[in-house]
């Protein structure tokens, strides 16, 4: 069997999709080895979304993809994303034998009608094209994959159907416990940590925090994302440090007291949560954020409100057995939200599309 997987090789991880889309590329590579072919996608352009393209499609990419497909006999085409039903309804039209599988980060036509939302009617072309997209890969593709089940059931209240698989999350495991003896000491003040692009949920949510959490306790509260130093290039807080992009997150959650996850808006899951479990931290979230997480009470604190934000971090920040480790967090991560957990789930999956 020859897959086509269709979307960016990753280099490195700069959000929460590019975390997930690497570890898909891993489990189809490590299943498929030589048999697996790629095809980039590119930026678009002004006119290719008049024409109805986005996610990376235009009309030159959509024509490579037809002919790589004609030229190696494919298969099974591996979509990496929900915004290029097009080049699904094509591929369908064009080879209909194809088994076509597509990967939703999450629901689009519920993102594009919360993006509306918050950004009026500038955000009516993306709308437009990420519910016709999204549409058009429900339509067109065979089997679709989900990352929780908030989703799968979005996707049942749009579209009449259920996914047909649910992966959530999952990294591969960076942690090192040998590291922790060198960030193991109390820092000179309570750490908290916020990872996440600049993306509106993340900065509203982080923003937030800032005006109504931070303002109240002595912490220091880090935050690093692409585009956030950007974006908070004016903030003048001493209580905060901004980065932009970073490439070895690790000693930054290994230093944190806690790890942050204000976020009130969104969908799919939000990767980060698992990271953080994975180096075994104590995490403060709102329910969007630990959307599709099984959680431990002792260790994946649930806040809504400023009052209860400020309340579990004073309770951690003023208990002497508050550690910068968990093994509970971590326990969670290897049950749960590891690629070696999740590779078995994907192999019975292919093993299923093979025997049709």
């Amino acid at each position: 069997m020859k897959v086509l997987y269709i979307g960016n090789s990753i280099e490195k991880i700069t959000c929460g999709a590019d975390a997930v889309n690497k570890r898909n590329i891993q489990l189809l590579q490590d299943f498929f080895s030589e048999k697996l072919i790629f095809q980039n996608l590119i930026e678009n352009t002004t006119k290719d979304k008049l024409l109805g393209y986005m996610g990376g499609l235009t009309p030159l990419v959509e024509k490579q993809i037809l002919q790589t497909i004609k030229d190696n006999n494919i298969q099974v085409v591996f979509i990496s994303h929900s915004a290029l039903g097009r080049v699904a309804k094509k591929i369908k039209s064009n080879f209909p034998n194809i088994k076509i599988i597509t990967f939703y980060h999450n629901i689009e036509k519920q993102y594009a009608k919360t993006y509306l939302k918050y950004q009026g009617l500038k955000a009516l072309p993306f709308y437009f094209l990420a519910t016709t997209n999204e549409y058009l890969s429900v339509k067109y593709s065979d089997i679709h994959i989900v990352l929780n089940d908030r989703d799968n059931n979005l996707f049942f209240n749009y579209y009449g159907k259920y996914a047909d698989a649910v992966l959530p999350v999952s990294y591969e495991d960076k942690f090192q416990e040998d590291k922790l003896q060198l960030f193991s000491s109390a820092n000179e003040k309570f750490t908290i940590l916020f990872i996440g692009v600049a993306f509106f949920p993340n900065v509203s949510g982080i923003t937030w925090f800032i005006d109504n959490v931070l303002i109240n306790i002595e912490a220091e509260l880090i935050i690093i994302g692409k585009g956030m130093d950007d974006y908070f290039k004016d903030l003048k807080n001493k209580k905060v440090k901004v980065y932009g992009y970073v490439e070895d997150l690790s000693s930054y959650y290994y230093n944190a007291n806690v790890v942050i996850a204000p976020i009130f808006t969104g969908g799919g899951m939000k990767t980060k949560i698992a990271e953080a479990m994975m180096y075994g931290k104590n995490i403060l979230g709102t329910e969007e954020a630990f959307e599709g997480y099984e959680l431990i009470k002792e260790t994946h604190f649930l806040f809504n409100t400023a009052e209860d934000c400020h309340e579990i971090i004073t309770v951690l920040k003023n208990n002497e057995e508050t550690s910068k480790y968990n093994k509970l967090s971590r326990k969670c991560f290897l049950d749960n939200y590891s690629n070696a957990i999740i590779k078995q789930k994907f192999t019975d999956l292919f093993v299923e599309i093979n025997s049709k």
